[in-house]
């Protein structure tokens, strides 16, 4: 990765900016693991989030495999010095989405975490990204996470627990409850990752307001993943490609609106590699948009 030259400016601290960022994500389907970052550098985007997922895929019936994604060891500590100054550079906050091959219900899991900890870190990031992991009740996912929280909060992150799938509303509230509750340094620092496209498939298709109104106040959304669907399956489509298309956009800009309500001041960012990678720009543009009508 090369990283753009340009005159030094003074640049405040990432943890005291206060606004809401656009940005994009590392991708599976992209060309090498740095093409999302350098464009999201080229096109002025203000955040970014690094997500390592690494795994083999067959390809076709031919016993052919090829390996996609990447793992946090495959970038070097020179190589996550550039990132950092980057970003540094460009006025960028960064954030690191986990591995969704992680958990914190075994020791592997924790490792795995840990490595995600330390990239971030390394890196300069403010905010790592978790899944909510509700299958085994979230009074036993909530004791299963704080090693792992702990550990964040040391190393100077935020946590944002996202809802996946399926997830209620109702979830998210019982975790913040347990929350409230508890008596840890830092836990001020955790909240909630508010995937849109994940809440447009519960409770009901196309109603992402409806999952966003159900949240109790005691949640507080400190990050966002964009994108849309058609309510039937995780597809991943950037803004204002989906069912906005058909409402000229009120969908987004209600689901805008209900942010700026709850006083959310974090990354929004946009969960896709499309093509044209073009849409990102136009995606991006259209937030922004909305963003300045509400102020």
């Amino acid at each position: 990765m090369q990283v753009l030259q340009e005159e030094k400016k003074q640049i405040v601290p990432q943890e005291k900016q206060k606004k809401i960022r656009i940005g994009n994500q590392t991708a599976i389907s992209s060309k090498t693991v740095w093409q999302p970052f350098e464009y999201a550098i080229s096109k002025g985007f203000d955040a970014f989030e690094w997500f390592p997922d690494k795994f083999n895929t067959g390809l076709l019936q031919k016993i052919q495999y090829k390996c996609i994604g990447w793992k946090e060891k495959d970038i070097a500590q020179e190589e996550r010095k550039r990132i950092k100054e980057t970003a540094i550079e460009k006025d960028m906050t960064l954030s690191v989405h986990v591995p969704l091959s992680s958990t914190v219900f075994d020791q592997e899991g924790h490792q795995r975490l840990e490595s995600s900890i330390e990239f971030a870190r390394d890196i300069g990031a403010i905010v790592l990204n978790t899944h909510l992991e509700k299958e085994k009740g979230i009074s036993r996912f909530f004791d299963a996470a704080i090693p792992i929280w702990k550990k964040a909060l040391e190393a100077q992150l935020s946590v944002a627990v996202e809802n996946t799938p399926g997830d209620p509303p109702e979830a998210m509230n019982e975790l913040f409850d347990l929350l409230e509750k508890a008596d840890f340094p830092g836990k001020e620092k955790i909240g909630m990752c508010l995937d849109l496209g994940h809440a447009n498939l519960y409770p009901t298709s196309n109603d992402c307001w409806q999952f966003i109104d159900r949240l109790s106040p005691k949640v507080k959304i400190i990050h966002v993943h964009a994108h849309e669907n058609h309510g039937k399956h995780d597809q991943h489509l950037p803004v204002f490609t989906g069912p906005s298309t058909k409402d000229n956009g009120v969908g987004i800009k209600g689901i805008l609106s209900r942010l700026v309500k709850r006083g959310f001041q974090g990354m929004m960012i946009m969960e896709q590699w499309p093509e044209p990678v073009s849409l990102l720009d136009d995606s991006r543009n259209k937030l922004l948009a909305c963003l300045k009508e509400m102020v």
